[in-house]
Formats: structure tokens, sequence, C-alpha cells
């Protein structure tokens, strides 16, 4: 299982920028410590901080959630933010101009063992509004 993340991660680690009218986006898969670059941003993909999402077999009361780790640099500057992902939902988290879409957090818990660091990927897009 681990195999097939980490090639599916690899694989799918495409940087594609997208030039449609009035913005600016490009989108990834990414390992923990790997980054996805838009203009003068960049934000890596840190770490899950933790992950308390109910598993595919289990019945849960709630959905559970995931911490993630973002480190952003903005024109030589740096700081990190933690985004939390309720269950399945996808997250948009904006840093000035830029949106950070989180799209999946992968893979998702089947049962309630853990799993490990660096079996994560994190899939997630950024984008700009073009300059007038």
């Amino acid at each position: 299982m681990r195999g097939k993340i980490m090639w599916f991660c690899l694989t799918c680690f495409l940087s594609v920028g997208s030039s449609q009218a009035q913005i600016r986006t490009t989108e990834a898969g990414l390992l923990p410590g790997q980054q996805l670059e838009l203009e003068e941003f960049s934000v890596e993909f840190l770490g899950v901080t933790s992950d308390s999402r109910c598993p595919e077999q289990v019945t849960c009361i709630w959905p559970g959630e995931a911490k993630i780790l973002l480190g952003i640099s903005e024109n030589g500057q740096y700081y990190e933010r933690e985004v939390v992902i309720m269950g399945k939902r996808l997250v948009l988290t904006l840093i000035g101009d830029l949106e950070i879409h989180v799209l999946q957090l992968s893979p998702y818990p089947e049962t309630a063992t853990g799993i490990a660091p660096e079996a994560y990927c994190l899939s997630m897009a950024l984008t700009l509004p073009e300059p007038i």
C-alpha cells in the first residue's frame, strides 16, 4: 500500500501552470518536505501534526480531523501555518492574494492503526488573480 501511495505521489507530482482569464494556478501532489511554487510564493508540505479522521471501516460520531503544517515563503519572508482538514472536506486558505486549495490528504485511514509520517501525500493547488 505504501509503495502504491509513493508511486502515485511521485507520478502525480505535476506542476501544471494554467493561464485562464483572470487567474494563475498550479497544482501538485506533495510528499512531506516537497514544495509547490507560484510566482513569488512557495508552499512546502512540512507534514501531518495529527490525524484523527474517522477510518473507512469504522462508524464514528464525527468525521475527525487532520492537521497539516505548511511552510510558506513570500518575497523572502517565511512563516508556518497549520491547516485543519475535517474528514474528507476540501479546505481553502487565503494568504494575501494567494489561495491555497487543499484537495486531498492521502492515504485516508482505513483502520484505527496509524499512518507513517512519510507515507502521507498532500494534493493542493495554488491560485493567484491576474494583476490588473
